[in-house]
């Protein structure tokens, strides 16, 4: 399967990126684009 690198970033992996889960991390790295929506901005 085919991805595009892009990414849209829910509340679950935000939190997980404050943690500082390596994997998610690893994971970001790798993405061409990350994006979050605007109504994660004030969680």
């Amino acid at each position: 399967m085919l991805m595009s690198g892009k990414y849209l970033l829910d509340t679950n992996i935000i939190i997980a990126l404050f943690a500082d889960e390596a994997i998610v991390k690893d994971n970001l790295a790798q993405a061409s684009e990350v994006f979050i929506s605007h109504s994660q901005i004030p969680e």
